[in-house]
């Protein structure tokens, strides 16, 4: 982060969004309900990265963290961990974010903002691919009209990178129930994937 003397009009319309979205993140529950769309905006506009602060200093910042992090005013003064449980399960904005961090990547600043909600359980944590936001990078680089469709609310995460064949898709079912575990495996497979089961339950009984 660096300050200097204003001497363009631009930073001076910056100030008032990042002012406002400091003001809503310290604000009371009701107030958080703005930062979504206020965080929306000032990633969409690049406001964080130069503002004027009240007392007329240029601020300019390299890095999303560092203007989150930074007290204010200078800074919204708060941390990755509070944008992400406001955000909640706003992927639109989760994307902003995540792109906005990834650009500190360069500098091996690389963060992964949110953990994979997997709708359907049964994913390890740490496998490649399992959060949302390395899903959300795969799907932007490879499949922006699933991306579309995920912060359309189309579709989650996890299902769109099912849909492209990137994830297993996977079903959790308790065990000691065999009627519900039939039938949760019979609903998802194919016939040739039935008989498969089949033939290798069969060879495990005679064994």
């Amino acid at each position: 982060m660096t300050s200097e003397t204003a001497d363009t009009p631009n930073p001076r319309a910056n100030a008032m969004l990042v002012e406002t979205l400091a003001g809503a993140l310290r604000s009371t529950e009701s107030g958080l309900t703005a930062v979504p769309d206020l965080l929306a905006r000032v990633l969409t506009e690049g406001s964080w990265r130069s503002f004027i602060t009240p007392r007329g200093e240029h601020v300019k910042h390299d890095g999303f963290e560092d203007f989150v992090t930074t007290p204010p005013t200078h800074g919204i003064g708060s941390s990755l961990g509070l944008i992400r449980r406001v955000v909640g399960d706003r992927v639109d904005v989760l994307d902003l974010l995540d792109q906005a961090l990834q650009r500190n990547s360069a500098q091996g600043r690389c963060t992964d903002i949110v953990d994979d909600l997997d709708e359907v359980g049964g994913i390890e944590p740490r496998a490649p691919g399992s959060s949302a936001a390395r899903g959300m990078r795969w799907l932007r680089d490879n499949r922006p009209d699933l991306l579309e469709r995920v912060t359309a609310g189309e579709l989650s995460t996890n299902a769109a990178m099912i849909e492209a064949k990137q994830r297993d898709k996977m079903v959790s079912v308790p065990v000691h129930k065999p009627d519900r575990v039939a039938r949760a495996l019979l609903k998802q497979m194919t016939p040739d994937e039935r008989r498969q089961l089949v033939d290798l339950l069969s060879a495990e009984l005679d064994t």
